[in-house]
């Protein structure tokens, strides 16, 4: 004689459907159907990378002269490195100007229409010296390189103005935004020196 609880399960499985859970996972893949039926394509970001690696000069001093440029507009961060004391600036102008370039040739966009979006620094080939040390010894010391790596984007310029925290920063995209129109338009130049980039 079967007990209660057998009996129990017995009539829960004759209640249960053929497929484990095929009424909600039809009803799952036909709301993700019918959301991707909907919902609109997504233009492609334009994002470009340019590197260089063994920089001779140690990551931590390198870092404070990619802070200048990361998240800044292509021009602006230009002007940064180009008036920059730092001693490997015109390094990281050129990986920049790179980067820009090969946007220019891939997608034909204008520096203007670009900004850093990542610019980052990660440790290279470190090479053992003799440190002189007090009292007659010697230890181990390093002479340091790094990797640099950039990355720019296409702005969107409407984004940009509708996420803006302030009227001064919302002129200012408004600003830019007239600016490459018009040199798209052929009404103004561009603000940035155009050179042949050759690979550093």
């Amino acid at each position: 004689m079967l007990g209660r609880a057998t009996l129990f399960r017995l009539g829960r499985a004759a209640c249960r459907p053929s497929g484990r859970n095929s009424g909600s996972s039809a009803a799952a893949e036909a709301a993700s159907k019918s959301a991707t039926a909907n919902s609109p394509t997504l233009p492609a970001r334009v994002r470009v990378e340019a590197c260089k690696k063994n920089i001779p000069q140690s990551p931590w001093k390198m870092n404070f002269l990619v802070k200048l440029v990361r998240g800044r507009w292509v021009p602006d961060a230009l002007a940064q490195l180009k008036f920059s004391p730092k001693r490997r600036c015109d390094e990281v102008m050129k990986v920049v100007q790179r980067a820009v370039s090969i946007a220019n040739l891939t997608h034909q966009t204008i520096p203007e229409e670009l900004m850093v979006k990542e610019i980052f620094i990660t440790k290279g080939f470190a090479q053992k010296r003799s440190r002189i040390m007090g009292r007659g010894r010697t230890g181990i010391g390093y002479r340091r390189s790094s990797h640099l790596t950039v990355r720019v984007e296409k702005i969107d310029f409407k984004d940009a103005v509708d996420s803006a925290i302030s009227a001064n920063q919302k002129n200012k995209w408004e600003e830019r935004k007239k600016l490459v129109d018009d040199i798209l338009a052929g009404k103004a130049e561009s603000i940035v020196v155009a050179k042949r980039v050759t690979r550093v």
